[in-house]
């Protein structure tokens, strides 16, 4: 991961990007990821359709929590959405770790310092936002 954000697990390939529209285009699922630091987010996706046929989008974040379910996306239009995120990484304190169970929790998307985004279905997306927020109830 580059530049502190970009695609996982080779999924770069399943990803095109339209200049005309200045937006992503997949059939396929991919991950996408951003560096930051433990906290809560808000992750604002924006969905742009430009042809004559209608889709859907699913997303989920970290270790498969799911936010979107088959947003659909009429043809000619444009549907924004919107939904909290919690990140975390396994430091306590300097020198003191979460201890994770290997290599079991070792493979899952969260405790690594990232926020992940698996999209699914087919996307157009014209942008990602990712916010900073506070004062929202965090539970564990």
């Amino acid at each position: 991961m580059k530049n502190q954000f970009g695609f996982e697990f080779g999924t770069e390939k399943n990803v095109n990007f339209l200049k005309n529209s200045h937006s992503l285009i997949s059939n396929r699922p991919f991950y996408f990821s951003l560096a930051l630091p433990e906290g809560n987010y808000r992750v604002t996706i924006g969905y742009i359709r430009l042809s004559d046929r209608a889709y859907i989008s699913t997303v989920r974040s970290e270790s498969r929590g799911l936010h979107l379910e088959q947003i659909n996306v009429e043809k000619n239009s444009f549907v924004e959405k919107k939904f909290i995120v919690h990140t975390k990484d396994a430091l306590i304190r300097k020198g003191e770790y979460v201890r994770l169970k290997k290599p079991r929790e070792l493979k899952k998307l969260d405790w690594d310092n990232k926020l992940t985004l698996e999209f699914q279905h087919t996307s157009h997306i014209a942008y990602i936002r990712v916010e900073s927020v506070s004062g929202i109830p965090t539970i564990f």
